[in-house]
């Protein structure tokens, strides 16, 4: 089976390069494509951004709590630089369209690239 991973960057967390890792020293599916966003990535919000955000409701306590309680403590989500199997696997960049709140759609472009690249699934 071949299958592709999309990416933010060119770095993983701990916990998804042990999986992908599992994944290829299992000999079940090999890596066939890295999918990388094209997206521009948004500015920090500022100090007072932040606070505006809170009090807007915008940001849960458990998501406050979760960034800056559990993660820092968690070395599952330290960031790792991608393993060296992966460097010579070929990529693309994608740029989606978000409709609604949480959905995002590739360009008919790029599913049709995605097609042709036949992979069985996608990891992201």
């Amino acid at each position: 089976m071949h299958f592709g991973i999309m990416l933010e960057g060119k770095s993983l967390t701990r916990w998804q390069a042990a999986a992908i890792d599992n994944l290829l020293s299992s000999g079940v599916a090999t890596p066939a494509l890295l999918i990388l966003n094209g997206a521009v990535v948004p500015e920090k919000p500022s100090l007072p951004g932040k606070a505006k955000n809170l009090l807007r409701g915008e940001t849960s306590l458990y998501s406050i709590y979760n960034r800056y309680i559990l993660k820092k403590r968690s070395g599952a989500h330290q960031f790792v630089p991608l393993a060296r199997e992966l460097h010579d696997v070929p990529q693309m960049t994608c740029v989606v369209e978000r409709r609604g709140r949480f959905s995002n759609y590739f360009s008919v472009d790029d599913v049709k690239a995605l097609r042709t690249a036949k992979l069985d699934f996608i990891l992201r």
